[in-house]
């Protein structure tokens, strides 16, 4: 009798989770590289305000864009989740539409990130300048490689994949999770607190 075949009785050993475990790893780098552009923004403000006093001066941030974009990523964080428990539940359709509903409002957090953008009057000579553009642009990136994963998974659900297995749906709803809590420091370091 050969070693591979499973005895009767037995259940089949569980498949490993190598694309969600992937995922994971692949996001403390990230996180590490977010954590030192909080770090380095934190310190910059901490040492202008003990100086000076004032951080943004006449430098303006709107409020309006940054709420609506962390109302959005709420919502985006319930569709998602929606995704995976119904393609646990071998719905494709539902899953299909907790995807599709994600990456709309994936998309509607960078138009908002763009209209922010544009509307920030930001010296570009100050610390501020730099740094608050940097931080909201590498969230932009991070936004927009979360949205290219949920659309990549979006075509293998529709292939009749993670159906048995929801693994990809699970990775690509961690990284959007993790991907919006990146954004609620952003929200109240940066655009709060100012």
């Amino acid at each position: 009798m050969s070693s591979s075949m499973i005895e009767p009785g037995h259940a089949p050993p569980e498949r490993p989770r190598v694309l969600l475990m992937g995922t994971a790893l692949s996001l403390i780098p990230v996180l590490m590289a977010f954590a030192g552009l909080f770090g380095i923004y934190l310190h910059q403000r901490a040492a202008e305000l003990a100086v000076s006093g004032d951080w943004l001066d006449d430098q303006i941030i709107p409020l309006t864009q940054p709420n609506m974009m962390a109302i959005t990523w709420v919502f985006s964080a319930f569709t998602i989740q929606m995704a995976v428990w119904s393609l646990a539940r071998r719905d494709r359709s539902m899953g299909l539409l907790g995807l599709l509903l994600t990456m709309v409002l994936g998309l509607a957090v960078l138009n908002q990130t763009s209209l922010l953008v544009s509307t920030m009057e930001l010296d570009k000579a100050t610390p501020v300048g730099i740094l608050v553009p940097a931080i909201v642009y590498a969230h932009a990136l991070m936004t927009l490689a979360g949205l290219v994963f949920i659309l990549l998974v979006s075509f293998r659900v529709l292939a009749g994949q993670y159906l048995e297995h929801p693994e990809g749906v699970a990775a690509a709803a961690l990284y959007w999770y993790v991907t919006g809590g990146v954004y609620s420091v952003i929200w109240f370091a940066i655009y709060v607190t100012k």
